[in-house]
């Protein structure tokens, strides 16, 4: 093990200072394949992530290629990781996701292998060490290890587990957490969020009213809400006691006011896209990688499972955790329109699907991992209905919102330069050719330059600005929306449209 570390720190080094050539890289790959078997699970995502960087120095990119040395690498590496995951305990997995994430496009290719394993021992029941934690362990466990790129049926067995644990829970605030983890992870066991539910009824039945503090009881509430969970009516009533009592306290902040207000005007029911639940969503997003999709879907297409696939579909594009989707569907009537949200993160639409399911709104609400381009061009051509409106979200060049002074850097390289901006001619064209005569696209961002290269782009496809038919998804807000309402920012918006001639 010591030999495979050894010989990518040195290339490292190497190539730093220009002493690292292709027969050195070579010999550095030869090295590190012969001592791989001897690195621990959690090490070689590292391992592989050095010897990548080394062979940007000698190739131009950080990548496993070139050589018959690095091949051999990346094969003895992904046999060590199958052979490793399928027998390593819950602690050591996570430790191999973390280092795994931070890793790359290096670390996807393990989390892949290391899936492989996984699936084919998923029959023999958690892995070690699970008997031992909390539902609200779990519940991050099958988060971190979902954000990693672990597939969703891998967490199947720690959320039954959870399952037998949730009503050990003894603080509402730890169910409400729970259940907002599980639902970003994307875990489906409707009877997981029951009892999660249970708990949380429970632990707030039983605090005295005395001890009901506002910001714990606005935290459970929203959580629970963000999760996309049908809140049932033992709940209902003992977050609407809960929330009154801690209403009449002193000390918490406004945010919690709001919070609570809104739960004893729902009468125990805190809504899904209320603006608290929203921001939580939202702080979640930033956190995962921003995958492109670029060539194409990066898999078969699959058509979206309307109930009625002859109504009019609107597609939001880009639609990260999907809240303007299932907001404007549950504000619409039944014979309103189908909504499909696409999106390159398959993390964000597995949020996405699961909150659709148990909200009730799946039938006209689906979700899709892909390109957005390639997919509304698949969409264009299977859907019977005709697509009334393309909705695009801030999909901002910025790393953050806060970071101005690089988004900007940002926007003279990838909106203005034509790079990597999602809003480029391709999808630009696809929205054109997919719309019927009269749809249109709906833009939105807190950057006035950014919507000003987005509205050119679809100028230059066809389209012509007119005014917003609002009544298409009524006060529906994107996650980014309702965090940039929050914090003070303002939202542009413009809607382009196809001409009634096209």
């Amino acid at each position: 093990g010591e030999s495979a570390h050894a010989a990518a720190n040195l290339a490292v080094r190497l190539g730093a200072i220009g002493a690292l050539d292709s027969a050195a890289l070579d010999a550095a790959y030869e090295t590190a394949t012969s001592g791989v078997t001897g690195v621990t699970l959690a090490e070689l995502p590292g391992v592989s992530a050095r010897l990548a960087r080394a062979s940007a120095f000698v190739v131009g990119e950080r990548s496993h290629r070139g050589s018959a040395a690095a091949d051999r690498f990346v094969a003895t590496l992904e046999t060590r990781v199958e052979e490793r995951a399928g027998l390593a305990a819950l602690e050591e997995l996570l430790a191999f996701a973390s280092r795994a994430e931070a890793a790359g496009a290096q670390g996807e290719a393990l989390v892949a292998a290391a899936g492989r394993s996984l699936s084919a021992a998923q029959t023999s029941g958690p892995l070690v060490g699970a008997e031992a934690l909390t539902a609200k362990q779990l519940a991050r466990a099958c988060c971190d290890l979902r954000c990693a790129g672990f597939a969703a049926d891998i967490l199947r067995p720690l959320a039954l587990l959870a399952e037998t644990k949730a009503a050990a829970l003894d603080s509402f605030a730890q169910a409400g957490e729970a259940a907002f983890q599980f639902g970003v992870a994307g875990v489906g066991s409707a009877a997981l969020y029951r009892q999660l539910q249970a708990a949380a009824a429970t632990a707030l039945e039983s605090a005295p009213r005395r001890a009901l503090r506002p910001r714990a009881v606005a935290r459970c509430a929203a959580r629970m809400a963000a999760a996309g969970v049908a809140a049932d009516a033992r709940y209902e009533r003992a977050l609407l006691v809960a929330a009154e009592g801690a209403l009449e306290r002193v000390g918490g902040s406004i945010d919690d006011t709001k919070v609570l207000g809104a739960a004893v005007a729902g009468g125990g029911r805190l809504s899904a896209f209320h603006p608290s639940a929203l921001a939580l969503l939202w702080r979640f997003q930033k956190q995962l990688p921003k995958p492109i999709a670029a060539g194409g879907n990066a898999r078969p297409f699959e058509e979206p499972r309307f109930s009625d696939r002859d109504l009019p579909l609107c597609v939001d594009l880009g639609c990260g955790l999907g809240s303007f989707v299932l907001a404007a569907v549950a504000a619409s009537s039944a014979e309103d329109c189908n909504w499909l949200g696409v999106d390159a993160s398959e993390v964000a639409v597995g949020r996405a699907s699961g909150a659709a399911l148990r909200l009730g709104l799946s039938d006209r609400a689906q979700f899709l991992t892909g390109d957005a381009a390639a997919t509304l061009a698949s969409v264009a051509e299977t859907y019977p209905g005709a697509v009334q409106l393309c909705a695009i979200h801030f999909p901002t060049p910025f790393r953050t919102l806060e970071d101005e002074r690089q988004g900007e850097a940002a926007l003279e390289t990838q909106v203005h330069g034509g790079g990597a901006f999602m809003v480029n001619p391709a999808l630009a064209g696809a929205c054109a050719a997919a719309l019927a005569p009269g749809g249109g696209v709906l833009l939105k961002s807190n950057s006035r330059d950014v919507l000003a290269a987005m509205a050119h782009e679809l100028r230059v496809a066809g389209l012509g600005e007119t005014a917003w038919p609002e009544a298409v998804a009524g006060g529906a807000l994107a996650e980014t929306e309702a965090a940039s309402l929050r914090a003070g920012r303002e939202v542009f918006y413009t809607y382009l449209s196809k001409s009634e001639a096209a």
